[in-house]
């Protein structure tokens, strides 16, 4: 989990799975509190699972991407079966309220529906999903707006400003200089340029392999 922009970049050709995770499934995958990894990009190396990071070379060796497909697929299972952490319910009842709410459910209105305090609730939902409820909030509100401003490939009109405002406001934002505060944060960008570099940039590999399922 990132609250901040991050900007990565490679040279040279690569060809890659990838695999997004809930932090939820981070937890129980990596056996560890997800907090230690929040705002960070870690190596598999680093991670400490030896499967993990034999994962890059063994893919390599896999001719056919049905195949590493598969790989992947069968590694993951094998992890998550073997794991020994489990989240609290309390905590998978959180995720999920403040993920179907896009980030708009009050944290005092998620810890009168766990019987949690807010500072236990706070501790505990940090440790597992890597920010604070508030935070994580903060984080899908943004994540929905993205998804709005640019909902497929066919829309290659540049977003007015109403546009944008009407974002803003089916999103739980302020007003429109709410949003793009939140964008310079979180993106790193504005609105509009984060459409354009979108729409004009290379193709977002989930966009297309969600269409493809």
């Amino acid at each position: 989990m990132h609250d901040r922009a991050v900007l990565t970049a490679f040279a040279g050709h690569q060809e890659g799975i990838q695999v997004d995770l809930a932090p939820l499934g981070v937890l129980r995958l990596l056996d560890r509190p997800v907090s230690l990894l929040t705002n960070r990009i870690t190596a598999l190396d680093d991670l400490g699972v030896p499967a993990l990071a034999e994962l890059p070379g063994r893919l390599a060796e896999t001719p056919g991407w049905p195949d590493r497909y598969a790989l992947v697929d069968a590694e993951l299972r094998r992890l998550l079966d073997r794991s020994h952490t489990r989240p609290d319910p309390e905590i998978v009842h959180t995720w999920r309220r403040l993920s179907t709410a896009r980030g708009r459910v009050a944290v005092a209105t998620l810890a009168d529906e766990t019987g949690w305090s807010r500072r236990h609730l706070l501790t505990r939902f940090r440790g597992q999903v890597g920010l604070t409820p508030t935070t994580a909030g903060r984080v899908l509100r943004f994540r929905e707006a993205a998804r709005l401003l640019v909902p497929g490939a066919r829309d290659r009109h540049r977003p007015s400003s109403a546009r944008i405002a009407d974002v803003a406001a089916a999103c739980g934002f302020a007003d429109h200089s709410h949003l793009v505060r939140e964008f310079r944060d979180l993106a790193g960008v504005t609105p509009t340029r984060y459409v354009q570099e979108r729409l004009s940039g290379f193709p977002d590999v989930q966009d297309a392999a969600g269409a493809a399922t």
